[in-house]
């Protein structure tokens, strides 16, 4: 609901937006019933390669992962192997002025393989698991920092509040607080 509300901000002030939406075929946590495993993985298939909604070309590359708990870090690699031809072309073909991520990880981190090849601006937001508590529960963190700092022009923070905790538990550089604000009709 975040993101949509701020992509279609930035339609409404002319920005031409293609949306990349990867999607982990890796059920909730929650989910250890086998059968529903199973239904939820096969209904994470049916979603298309691409659709479009309100104007934005929406891509879906599936890619498969290892619970966090097991490897949160490795979620990068898993991404990069599964979707990383899918991503590349899509980003060479519509040849982005910039490229905004949301998540810190897998999505910033996976700034990574895209500068090796298309050297553009990459910002990332924070939404705030990503940041404030998984850095507490999974392991990797470290080497996720150490990758969002080398590669990752803009780490956005989205309140005051999360920019205070963050400087106060991590070491990320370049970041800066645009204060999120949500639309009624579609967050309620």
């Amino acid at each position: 609901v975040y993101n949509f509300a701020r992509l279609l901000n930035l339609q409404s002030l002319g920005y031409e937006i293609t949306i990349i939406c990867p999607i982990a075929l890796l059920p909730p946590p929650n989910l250890y019933n086998p059968i529903l495993f199973f239904k939820y993985i096969k209904e994470q298939l049916t979603i298309p390669l691409k659709t479009t909604v309100k104007g934005f070309s929406i891509y879906y590359p599936k890619y498969f992962s290892l619970p966090k708990k097991i490897s949160w870090f490795s979620e990068v690699f898993f991404l990069h192997l599964f979707c990383g031809k899918k991503i590349k072309d899509i980003i060479i073909n519509y040849k982005p002025d910039l490229i905004l991520t949301s998540w810190l990880h897998p999505f910033g981190t996976y700034s990574k393989y895209i500068k090796k090849y298309y050297n553009k601006p990459y910002y990332s937001y924070c939404e705030g698991s990503d940041v404030l508590i998984f850095p507490e529960k999974y392991s990797g963190w470290k080497k996720i920092e150490h990758i969002v700092n080398q590669y990752v022009d803009r780490v956005i923070l989205i309140s005051k509040e999360m920019e205070k905790k963050v400087k106060q538990k991590r070491n990320l550089s370049n970041t800066f607080t645009i204060i999120d604000g949500y639309r009624e009709d579609l967050f309620y």
